[in-house]
């Protein structure tokens, strides 16, 4: 009887002993799972202040935003804590740089995985800046020649927008073709001065894509079988060939607004510029 009391003592034990380590293991899981990374962190640059918002991450109380003027960015650079909202508006910032942010998820475990990069550019000579699949787009402060743009773009280490997708060619026209309520024609970084006809990117050519890209002459179709050039255009209209070598979005013209339409370079557009 006294061998049956100890084997069942023993037993109960042992029971009790794998529950509590169980419970423990589970409390321990819990309490060092990392959040995860806010997705879709997004940059606005406009008078000497930047807007950033990103989704919220559940299970977070708070943010903390990593923010430098050189890329790079991770959780050793300069940290803005207690963020209690899914964004952040980041004033008094100077004239004449690209600003690059992280952010992330804070709760009483710590502090979550870092977000990807987004950052936007300030600069006299831009009214607005916008992120989009890891580049910055910015907007020129006014209207100049197609020449003028660029200059401009080089200023801020960038170039005039090279159009890879359908998708970014329609979402630069959506944010900046009506800039401030304002309809806007705008410059791209497409060129025919070398050969008429024959149109190129200025910044150079796009390997990787099956020539989706490099494809911007008459006729070109994105991969969905739609045209990158607005109807009848390029058309070279003017009073002697070779007058209309650059490449432009018009919100003026009537319809599909994201096509383009070819302008003489001396023309007074807004620039769209592109950094990398």
């Amino acid at each position: 009887m006294n061998k049956v009391l100890y084997i069942i003592l023993i037993s109960l034990f042992s029971l009790t002993i794998f529950s509590c380590a169980k419970d423990t293991d589970e409390k321990t899981t819990t309490a060092t799972a990392t959040l995860s990374a806010p997705d879709n962190l997004s940059a606005s640059g406009a008078n000497n202040t930047i807007t950033l918002t990103w989704n919220s991450v559940s299970g977070a109380t708070s943010y903390t935003l990593y923010w430098d003027n050189v890329s790079g960015i991770d959780n050793s650079d300069t940290a803005i804590t207690s963020i209690t909202n899914d964004n952040y508006t980041h004033n008094n910032m100077d004239n004449g740089s690209t600003y690059y942010y992280k952010v992330a998820a804070v709760n009483s475990s710590g502090t979550g995985t870092l977000s990807s990069v987004a950052s936007a550019i300030l600069s006299a000579n831009i009214q607005g800046s916008e992120t989009n699949e890891g580049h910055t787009y910015a907007l020129t402060s006014s209207t100049m020649s197609w020449d003028s743009a660029a200059t401009a773009a080089a200023a801020v280490g960038g170039y005039l927008a090279t159009l890879n997708t359908k998708a970014e060619n329609i979402w630069l026209y959506e944010k900046f073709g009506t800039y401030g309520g304002t309809a806007r024609d705008l410059w791209i970084g497409a060129l025919d001065n070398v050969t008429e006809g024959t149109w190129y990117w200025y910044n150079g050519t796009t390997s990787g894509d099956g020539g989706v890209s490099d494809n911007i002459s008459s006729g070109a179709k994105w991969p969905d079988g739609s045209n990158k050039w607005h109807t009848n255009e390029p058309n070279d209209y003017g009073s002697g060939s070779g007058t209309e070598n650059c490449g432009t979005i018009r919100s003026s013209l009537s319809a599909a607004e994201w096509r383009w339409n070819d302008y003489a370079c001396s023309g007074s557009y807004y620039g769209i510029i592109e950094v990398d």
